[in-house]
């Protein structure tokens, strides 16, 4: 069904919008998004179905982002609002002229995004995809109905970490570069915030494109929810067949945690003044991703990878910081 600009017109009467979802969970929608011609539509508060937003933005935008929408209730998790973390992209494997979400990222500068290794290579530690078979999506909120020319290519990469170890998720991280160096970059804290930041107890969040729950199709619009973090020995007990060492971090959700397309996105703080922080990139969890999740979801920390980081960019952490640092002003 396509709406015509009647049809659009005659919504703003109502502030209630009814939306198909696959379960029932009803949540409240504050909204300005973007309709042809330039001009703004306000929805609010709307009971749209959680899993059914993507089908009410495509019915009244036709338009494959979203402005600014807040407070997604009841699933726990809420979707990013326009300029919230403009260095989050999304990585996607072309298929001729199509392009489908795989993992997430963060541009960390000079157009060089870090992602998890395991995105990107297999579990042999061959090259799973080259450059030509990835596409960046930056500055969206939405990938509904995103088509290639609205991605753009890998001209670097991707490089994954000498020392990565795919039986144990050690140092799960990977890096591709865009020629685009002028992407907003990823605040990182400072150690001592760091340390603050990740303390048993404190709270965090992640955000990404995936999926709902296993196996089913990426619900495209970019959310985020809160995670706690966890006891680092109770979380290395709970996946003793891993890896669970000081470079990662373990935080969790009763009730929400990262699932297929999240991988590679950002675990970030947004406690501190400013904008929210960047700490480290998902990397597993025990693959059930349920609203009943019994394991916290592990996280690689991207001041312990800077090694691997410094021989691709030559950054640092004080020249990262201070690059983040200075758009800011």
């Amino acid at each position: 069904m396509v709406w015509q600009h009647a049809a659009i017109a005659a919504l703003l009467m109502t502030s209630w919008v009814n939306c198909m979802a696959a379960d029932d969970t009803t949540v409240d929608v504050h909204q300005d998004v973007s309709i042809p011609g330039n001009r703004s539509l306000l929805f609010g508060p709307a009971p749209f179905k959680a899993a059914g937003l993507r089908h009410a933005y495509e019915l009244v935008t036709q338009k494959p982002y979203i402005i600014s929408v807040n407070d997604l209730g009841q699933d726990n998790a809420k979707l990013v609002a326009k300029g919230e973390l403009p260095w989050e992209v999304a990585l996607m494997r072309r298929d001729g002229n199509d392009v489908t979400l795989f993992c997430g990222g963060a541009h960390i500068g000079g157009g060089w995004i870090l992602t998890a290794a395991h995105c990107v290579v297999d579990n042999a530690k061959s090259q799973k995809l080259g450059s030509g078979d990835i596409r960046i999506a930056v500055g969206v909120l939405s990938l509904i109905g995103i088509k290639l020319g609205q991605t753009v290519p890998v001209v670097q990469g991707p490089y994954s970490a000498r020392t990565y170890d795919p039986l144990i998720w050690k140092d799960d991280v990977a890096l591709v570069r865009i020629a685009d160096k002028t992407l907003p970059i990823a605040p990182l804290p400072s150690a001592a915030q760091e340390v603050q930041l990740t303390t048993y107890g404190s709270m965090l969040d992640i955000s990404g494109w995936g999926a709902s729950a296993p196996h089913q199709n990426t619900l495209s619009v970019l959310r985020k929810t809160s995670m706690t973090v966890s006891s680092r020995e109770t979380c290395a007990s709970q996946y003793s067949d891993r890896s669970v060492t000081p470079a990662q971090v373990c935080a969790g959700n009763k009730k929400a945690t990262f699932c297929d397309g999240d991988s590679g996105g950002p675990l970030f703080s947004e406690s501190l003044p400013g904008p929210a922080q960047f700490l480290g990139v998902m990397s597993f969890n025990d693959d059930e991703c349920t609203q009943d999740v019994s394991l916290p979801g592990v996280y690689t920390l991207v001041s312990q990878e800077m090694a691997f980081i410094t021989e691709y960019t030559g950054f640092t952490l004080a020249s990262m910081a201070q690059a983040a640092g200075a758009q800011q002003h």
